[in-house]
């Protein structure tokens, strides 16, 4: 479908041609059908920065300015619901996946050509700013949308959201099904649960709460974050697949990712001693760097938080919940406090500061906590570990004392692929004055990390990224 140059000079007119043309039924040939397959939809989709700042650009055109009445909109909206319902049609030939991109993005370019029309579709509610919703949800899904595109898209989406009270429909997801009668690990303040969703194994983390109106509070939090999760897709991330209200009589809220069978990377390296600590240490800082550059903090760093996939890569979990939700309602991890030691042993210096007891996370003290789990990875012990009481442990930090160092000739050294370079780069990470710590770019740029000879497998069992997840959930793949 031709964008919106190639129809008549005037406004007015290329309007009426193009809402004349998008309200045509479209029929696909069988013999163009030529819709990229899952595997084809790559992992990348919805990589692009986020830029909150995109739709200020959106009205450029003084040519169009005011001329899309709300008549002429309200054609439009038409437009976008007819591509919605055809994307819906059971029959796949009957739409080809780039041809509804091409008539959503003309779509959306005649929208934000005029600031009128924008603001009109920002305001929308209820079942128009669902469609709405759904449709710029599914052209950031779709590959072929360049990162121009994208960050005015998810601006939008955004705002629409924030103005509505709603999501895309894709955020809920719907037919989960949890398996076995008790979850598989709990904490203190939620539970992990081994279910399915249609064909694919997940992993559903139960929010425990005590109040119905922490349901809807909750809803709304997560909801909110979900859009932006759902956007993050990284070899490195575990990916976010959306919301689930677990049926149990008290629809509590579930957030859905894949499940991984290799379990947390302590365990992992327990079963498996012989890899690579080294590509596992590189891993965990090209997440936390795709994290940083995208300006979210993760926020509670350590093992149990650290997930390894069917091809032995390490991906993060858990990144941003603390930062987002109420304290009171989600300070649990994958584990127990009791088990896990709490997040004392992976906490900067700065937030045991009696001076400041409105300390937050910040890139610093994620590159603190980066550290603390290169400690784990390479000593398999978790740091301080021959202190068994926390209060110890904050003394010690706040009076400079940092983990251990392993003997030169002890098996972190000697087997597992610590070096004196990548001690003193810990150090430094470490460092009592969060200025004085290296970033995670420059760290993930350290030869000894970004030259290594990456042989594990690729592919093939891999979970789906967030993208492909969501283009298999609706069927337009």
């Amino acid at each position: 479908m031709g964008s919106i140059n190639n129809y008549p000079t005037s406004p007015r007119a290329a309007v009426k041609s193009f809402i004349q043309t998008q309200t045509r039924a479209t029929s696909i040939p069988s013999h163009l059908d030529n819709r990229k397959s899952l595997k084809e939809w790559p992992q990348s989709a919805g990589e692009e920065d986020i830029n909150s700042d995109a739709l200020r650009s959106m009205s450029s055109s003084p040519a169009a300015e005011d001329v899309l009445n709300v008549e002429t909109v309200r054609g439009i909206l038409s437009a976008i619901r007819k591509v919605m319902e055809d994307l819906k049609v059971d029959t796949p030939q009957i739409w080809l996946a780039d041809e509804a991109a091409a008539q959503l993005h003309t779509n959306f370019d005649l929208v934000f050509s005029s600031k009128h029309s924008c603001k009109t579709f920002l305001n929308f509610q209820g079942d128009d700013a669902k469609v709405v919703l759904n449709s710029l949800q599914w052209l950031l899904d779709y590959p072929q949308s360049n990162s121009t595109q994208r960050s005015r898209l998810l601006s939008a989406l955004l705002r629409l959201s924030r103005k509505s009270g709603l999501y895309p429909e894709c955020i809920i997801l719907k037919d989960v099904v949890h398996e076995n009668d008790c979850a598989v690990a709990s904490g203190h303040f939620g539970e992990i649960w081994k279910g399915k969703f249609r064909d694919q194994q997940v992993c559903l983390k139960v929010i425990k709460i005590y109040k119905q109106s922490h349901v809807n509070h909750l809803l709304k939090v997560f909801a909110k974050e979900a859009i932006l999760w759902s956007q993050l897709s990284h070899p490195n991330l575990l990916p976010f697949y959306g919301i689930y209200y677990l049926e149990d009589g008290h629809g509590r809220v579930c957030l859905v990712s894949p499940w991984m069978n290799n379990g947390h990377i302590r365990d992992y390296l327990l079963e498996n001693p012989r890899v690579d600590c080294t590509l596992l240490v590189s891993d965990v800082a090209a997440g936390v760097t795709y994290l940083h550059q995208k300006a979210i903090i993760h926020g509670d760093l350590k093992g149990v938080n650290i997930l390894v996939t069917e091809s032995g890569k390490a991906c993060l979990a858990d990144f941003g919940l603390s930062n987002h939700v109420d304290a009171e309602m989600l300070t649990w991890t994958s584990e127990s406090s009791a088990n896990t030691g709490g997040t004392v042993r992976w906490q900067a210096p700065e937030f045991f500061d009696p001076e400041n007891e409105n300390s937050k996370s910040t890139k610093e003290t994620d590159v603190y906590a980066f550290s603390c789990v290169c400690y784990e990875i390479f000593t398999c012990q978790v740091p301080f570990h021959e202190i068994s009481r926390e209060p110890t442990v904050i003394a010690k930090v706040m009076g400079g004392k940092r983990p251990s160092c392993p003997a030169k000739n002890s098996v972190p050294f000697i087997e597992w692929g610590l070096t004196d370079a990548m001690w003193r780069l810990m150090q430094q990470c470490w460092d009592r004055d969060p200025e004085n710590r290296p970033t995670m770019s420059s760290i993930s740029g350290k030869a000894f990390l970004s030259s290594l000879v990456d042989d594990r497998p690729s592919g093939g069992a891999e979970a789906l990224s967030p993208p492909q997840f969501r283009g298999a959930m609706h069927g337009f793949l």
